[in-house]
């Protein structure tokens, strides 16, 4: 496999239009409640631009016009939504790059935080695809972005339907997965900074705690990543910017008993709160604004 070279910092004029969007597809919009696909539809609601639905089963949903794929769009989008498996991501970037894409999002999981060969190699293609098209791409496994200007709820998170809702606390940063369009990375650095993360991982985050000293932060990850163990040793040192920490539980690396007793008492009284599907973020983030 060919691995890409670094690429230069991102700057303004090559997001516009992946966060400044004029036109959104959402591929796997859905009528059924609480998935996806509907809270991203739902989440546009009060979007300026123009909204398109990609779902072969309809020709509107939610009172906006659906086409069977991206290929049968009238014109090119800015942003793509993907609300699909993982099976299903990489021919989807591609298919966004096909119809001219400026930018896609992609909610699935289940690629390089599991530390697995295989799904580390996944992610390294999504990367290659982005860097060979030029199409940027934000995830995989995030929640994904929310413009207030436009009212652009470009993510699943729930209540976003009635209005895109301002942080309580400006200060207040969430950090969680890596996403692709961050990092270039070959497949022996991904695979280091997953099967080595404490090494790599806790100086990269440790240096936003050192940059922005005036801050508070949410910290949010797997435990199939030793996020909890890194995050501890972050709270510990600077018990005064973390508000929490939100880790989803995987089966692969569970959170036992005993793990879960030492990390209790390495975070002291900093809350820990263990969720097992992305969408229960939502409701921990919001408690969690509320703790400071």
């Amino acid at each position: 496999m060919a691995h890409p070279t670094a690429r230069a910092l991102y700057h303004h004029d090559d997001l516009r239009r992946l966060i400044n969007p004029k036109v959104v597809a959402i591929v796997g919009a859905s009528e059924t409640r609480g998935s996806f696909g509907e809270r991203t539809l739902s989440n546009m609601a009060d979007f300026t631009g123009k909204v398109f639905a990609i779902n072969p089963k309809y020709r509107n949903l939610l009172g906006r016009p659906c086409v069977p794929s991206l290929a049968e769009l009238p014109e090119s989008p800015d942003c793509v939504v993907l609300c699909v498996a993982r099976p299903m991501v990489e021919g989807m970037i591609e298919a966004a790059a096909a119809v001219k894409a400026g930018g896609v999002i992609v909610y699935a999981s289940g690629f390089a935080e599991t530390a697995k060969r295989d799904r580390i190699e996944a992610q390294q293609r999504l990367i290659e695809i982005a860097q060979r098209t030029g199409v940027r791409v934000v995830g995989p496994n995030c929640v994904g972005l929310a413009n207030t200007g436009s009212s652009a709820g470009l993510n699943f998170m729930r209540g976003l339907a009635s209005g895109i809702p301002t942080t309580p606390d400006p200060s207040t940063v969430a950090s969680g997965p890596t996403g692709t369009s961050g990092f270039a990375w070959d497949t022996d650095g991904a695979q280091a900074l997953f099967a080595e993360p404490e090494q790599h991982k806790l100086p990269l985050i440790e240096s936003l705690f050192v940059a922005a000293p005036q801050r508070h932060f949410i910290l949010i990850g797997d435990s199939g990543e030793r996020d909890p163990e890194i995050y501890a040793k972050l709270a510990r040192r600077f018990p005064d910017q973390v508000l929490g920490f939100f880790i989803r539980d995987l089966q692969e690396c569970p959170i036992d008993g005993r793990r879960h007793d030492r990390l209790i008492k390495r975070i002291g009284a900093i809350p820990m709160t263990l969720f097992c599907e992305p969408n229960e973020i939502a409701d921990s983030l919001d408690r969690a604004q509320r703790l400071k």
